[in-house]
């Protein structure tokens, strides 16, 4: 429930004040026995499946001339005629053999045809290696004992001329530890390239690699704004380009590198300014290409992996725009493909995370988080309009949002932009307001923050990775902070489901969070005390308060779990399941006017509502 400063919503229960002692163990004062408590009933379901034709990310050439994509939010590699025809798709979601839990990079031996995949989301950190013709062949473990410390993170790979598989582990959440792996096409560790810090030939934050036919290695160094190149044996040689603006320099974030050794050329993707570098391998600056958009040439937030074809042009995955740019080597424009671009259809949802209800008009707002947009549906249960798309500096710019509330007094839209670390407000009809925060652990600054809930004159945060709760006004000034929620599941290394991700206020303003990896459920006062922590829930995602219930959304648990104010288990509902009533991976809650409990099913990909 989103409530407002002048909420009729019913309370039930007799606040004790002064006299409410902290105690981890005391439950909240009730009035008495809550009503009989009955599950409320399946109703009907807002959306379903709908996912963009291709969400382009990695890329590799096969010595056939055919063009290799990971399609990263489809689960699947998409082989392609370097016109654009769709030949072959291959691998599925999944983690058997084979499969892919989101395919990262993407890389193919030229002297055989196999396909190999960075598999980061699988829990056991494997490259994936398929035969030429998509069957089977082995996983690749990238666990290396005193190397990928405190565990891998391989999210870019190139295959060398000999065969050789080389690997980047390294990503900024939590650790910075950076390493270039390098295996047998068997699958055998052989020798990897070390060594974490700011001098030349020292890594930083890798977010690319390509080797040439000489078995050099090129890293693109996102945390340094360069390329360094290492010799075959490992050993430091140059660097290329620099961090700035204007010809021959990295604005902030890259990704993909692909070179071209017969011509000794090497391109760069600066993915924040949404152009390609290309070089000279011996480090002179050559041309500068591509912009920010949806136009012919324009990427949207940038270019991901890149790939030299056959024919000798570009090939640059357009993660934004659904697509696949084709660059001649002149940087001309040549075409894309699919055409036409396949977008993610109205009323259908990629994963979606948050839900919120607007009980004057009944609209129900969905944050589609990995389509990077919001949704309106009336409150039937049609679209009736989207806004957003993948970006970073555009008001209407998101980057997989995975909050929205609705401020009742006004019809506002609230959303928390989660991978941009900021918060972005719309009017009723998507209508750009204001913004306030940025990435990072700072006063005023969010990592990965999965909810808000506005009441009053304040604003609740549930800081996920930061492990807390955020209090803030309307403009995002800090009124105070407190630690809610744990890092990351023993043993399952970071991922970015932890920390606090759910968080809700009731009609007497105390503030309900959800911590999902804690298995708790804290409440804290309006000034931050804590009141209760409750440890007895299985991963709960959100919660929700209505009135003298209290809703939790268990995510690993697939079903609801529904309180009393005092916390004591009422009931649950749901279960693992495709069908109505039924749930995988249940995340966000809201309750509306009425007393309609509106769940976000996530990986059914739709929004199921009780009453």
């Amino acid at each position: 429930m989103r409530v407002s400063p002048n909420s009729t919503r019913p309370l039930r229960w007799r606040l004790l004040g002064p006299f409410l002692v902290l105690a981890m163990g005391l439950a909240l004062p009730s009035a008495g026995a809550s009503k009989a408590w009955t599950a409320p009933a399946y109703q009907r379901t807002i959306g379903g499946p709908g996912h963009a034709g291709v969400y382009a990310w990695g890329a590799a050439t096969a010595p056939d001339g055919s063009i290799l994509i990971g399609d990263y939010w489809n689960y699947v590699l998409r082989r392609y005629s370097p016109s654009g025809q769709l030949l072959q798709t291959l691998s599925s979601r999944g983690k058997g053999p084979g499969q892919n839990s989101a395919p990262h990079g993407v890389a193919v031996d030229p002297n055989d045809g196999s396909v190999y995949l960075a598999d980061m989301n699988h829990p056991d950190r494997r490259i994936v290696k398929l035969a030429a013709d998509g069957s089977f062949v082995r996983d690749i473990p990238t666990y290396v004992f005193g190397v990928t410390v405190p565990y891998p993170y391989v999210t870019h790979i190139a295959v060398g001329p000999d065969g050789d598989v080389y690997a980047v582990s390294s990503h900024n959440v939590p650790f910075l530890f950076s390493s270039v792996l390098v295996f047998s096409k068997d699958g055998v560790f052989k020798r990897a390239i070390t060594g974490v810090g700011t001098a030349p030939g020292q890594l930083g934050l890798i977010r690319g690699i390509t080797v040439d036919s000489a078995s050099n290695v090129y890293v693109a160094d996102a945390s340094k704004g360069l390329i360094q190149v290492f010799g075959a044996d490992g050993s430091f040689v140059r660097t290329i380009g620099a961090r700035g603006n204007g010809p021959g320099k990295f604005a902030g974030d890259m990704r993909g590198l692909a070179v071209d050794s017969a011509n000794g050329w090497i391109y760069a993707s600066d993915t924040q300014a949404s152009q390609i570098e290309k070089f000279a391998t011996t480090g002179e600056h050559l041309l500068t290409f591509g912009s920010e958009g949806t136009g012919p040439g324009q990427f949207g937030d940038g270019g991901r992996e890149l790939t030299i074809g056959l024919d000798g042009n570009l090939y640059a995955p357009d993660f934004g725009n659904y697509r696949v740019l084709v660059f001649a080597p002149d940087g001309t424009f040549v075409r894309h493909f699919p055409d036409p671009v396949p977008d993610p259809p109205l009323g259908g949802f990629n994963q979606a995370m948050g839900v919120a209800v607007n009980d004057a008009t009944g609209n129900v707002y969905v944050a589609d988080t990995y389509n990077h947009r919001i949704q309106q549906f009336s409150a039937t249960g049609s679209p009736v309009r989207q806004w957003g798309f993948r970006g970073s500096t555009d008001p209407y710019a998101l980057n997989y949002p995975r909050g929205v509330t609705v401020e009742q007094a006004t019809g506002r839209v609230w959303v928390a932009n989660t991978r941009q670390g900021n918060v972005k407000t719309y009017t009723a009809s998507g209508g750009f307001v204001s913004s306030f925060g940025s990435w990072g652990s700072g006063t005023g600054q969010y990592q990965l923050a999965r909810d808000l809930v506005v009441t009053g004159n304040r604003i609740y945060h549930a800081d996920s990775n930061n492990h807390r709760i955020v209090a803030t006004d309307r403009k995002g000034t800090v009124l105070w902070t407190q630690p809610c929620g744990t890092t990351f599941i023993p043993g399952s290394g970071p991922g970015l489901l932890r920390g606090c991700t759910g968080v809700d206020v009731d009609s007497s303003g105390r503030v309900y969070a959800a911590a999902v990896t804690e298995n708790a459920l804290y409440v804290f006062n309006r000034n931050g005390t804590l009141l209760r922590k409750l440890t007895t829930l299985r991963t709960p995602y959100d919660v929700a308060v209505s009135g003298d219930r209290v809703y939790v959304s268990e995510f690993q648990g697939n079903r609801i779990v529904v309180l009393d104010r005092s916390l004591r288990r009422l009931g649950t509902f749901g279960s693992r399941g495709t069908g109505p009533g039924q749930f995988i991976n249940p995340a966000a809650l809201d309750i509306d006017g009425q007393g309609r409990v509106y769940v976000v099913d996530s990986l059914n990909e739709r929004v199921q509502v009780f009453g």
